[in-house]
């Protein structure tokens, strides 16, 4: 019975990390910021199609500056 419970909490953890990870945000500003990897705002891409390519799980999302367009 206690392998059950091996089993079982691997399976938890590898579902919770999984779940984690897959609710990557990628940020975007106009110029960009910082390394331009989108992973803060202080990281932002400068492209929101970059960011939208760079968030290919489901779950994940792109969050852009109010700046990014003009009304």
């Amino acid at each position: 019975m206690r392998n059950g419970w091996k089993i079982t909490a691997t399976v938890w953890l590898q579902v919770l990390l999984c779940g984690w990870v897959a609710h990557a945000v990628q940020y975007v500003v106009p110029g960009g910021a910082g390394d331009q990897t989108g992973g803060s705002w202080a990281n932002a891409r400068a492209d929101v199609q970059a960011a939208v390519d760079a968030a290919a799980l489901p779950g994940e999302e792109v969050k852009a500056d109010r700046n990014c367009w003009k009304y």
